[in-house]
């Protein structure tokens, strides 16, 4: 009965294939078939597939875009395919894919008409084959994929079509992606550069920040993100030893300034790590700063962690002095 079928509910994702370069296998599965795997194909749909996919964005897959499997046994009585963006695919089974012809993007008995009809008429939605999903940056290289920022162009049908109520959730967009690209630094492909306007040009994390956010449970995000809504972002609570995902540990200074003395304490990561070197500065009205050259810090090191005291050679004029720590 339909009602025992599997049905996941796919909806606002994005899935880009291996490329029209992409080698397809010429094994045979157990049935027979060749040059049907998963890397080539953005669906493989066989025995009575009965999902349901909303919002989403296919896009640069080597053969079609649909391989139904069993004939008209590949999908159940109910699956669902609303407002999608189906990208240009490659020809590895030796067919053309014709973007005018939308039967060309389907292998097998589409008895359901998911996607386009008997005709190739687009249902539901979803677009013509071969519609450019227009990401704001995704370049090849002898069939590699080299980068990509996934985040819509202007004038992307990921912003300008309709998206379906008919998801769990719903968004002004398809595809995984609106303004934010949130693959920044804990994906496999930001860490190795594929990635690109994860973050502003000029703030991309170094690589002590992204050893730094690896060690956290879940993993940190971006070095600009607030991952405990605490007003520091994570790379100011890793350069100044604060706990990125406790709202109270917002304070590195740990002893405040006594002004008899002229010695205050912070924390800091270790410098080793993250490479930068540490300046003090005073002011009495808080708006003119001097650097205190002069000001000696003596750090103890405890686990990736310094606590620095400084002892300033400016005194509190008229008792008062205000001091900054800078991380240059």
């Amino acid at each position: 009965p339909d009602g025992d079928l599997a049905k996941p509910i796919i909806y606002n994702a994005t899935f880009v294939g291996p490329g029209a370069a992409n080698d397809n296998s010429v094994l045979p599965d157990a049935s027979g078939d060749v040059a049907i795997e998963k890397g080539n194909h953005a669906f493989l749909m066989e025995d009575y597939f009965n999902g349901e996919i909303y919002n989403s964005v296919f896009h640069d897959f080597s053969t079609r875009f649909a391989k139904l499997k069993d004939g008209a046994n590949s999908t159940g009585l109910t699956p669902a395919a609303e407002n999608n963006v189906v990208g240009v695919f490659g020809d590895g089974t030796g067919s053309v894919l014709v973007a005018s012809d939308n039967t060309t993007y389907i292998d097998g008995t589409n008895s359901n008409g998911l996607f386009y009809n008997a005709l190739g008429i687009p249902q539901d939605g979803n677009t013509d084959g071969g519609t450019d999903p227009l990401f704001t940056d995704y370049t090849r290289s002898s069939g590699l994929l080299t980068n990509i920022n996934p985040i819509p162009a202007a004038g992307s049908p990921m912003l300008t079509l309709a998206t379906s109520a008919g998801a769990p959730a719903t968004a002004a967009y398809r595809g995984a992606f609106g303004t934010e690209n949130w693959t920044a630094c804990w994906t496999c492909v930001a860490e190795n550069g594929f990635v690109m306007g994860a973050v502003p040009a000029g703030e991309e994390p170094d690589a002590d920040y992204l050893a730094y956010a690896a060690g956290f449970d879940p993993e940190l995000g971006a070095p600009g993100d607030d991952e405990d809504g605490d007003g520091r972002s994570n790379d100011f609570e890793r350069l100044f030893g604060t706990d990125p995902q406790s709202a109270s540990s917002v304070n590195p200074i740990t002893v405040q300034l006594d002004p008899g003395t002229n010695t205050f304490s912070y924390t800091r990561r270790d410098v080793a790590l993250s490479g930068k070197s540490y300046s003090i500065w005073t002011s009495t009205n808080m708006v003119n700063w001097t650097e205190d050259a002069g000001a000696s810090q003596t750090p103890v090191l405890s686990d990736e962690i310094e606590t620095v005291s400084v002892t300033l050679t400016a005194s509190p004029a008229g008792g008062k002095l205000f001091v900054q720590v800078r991380s240059n």
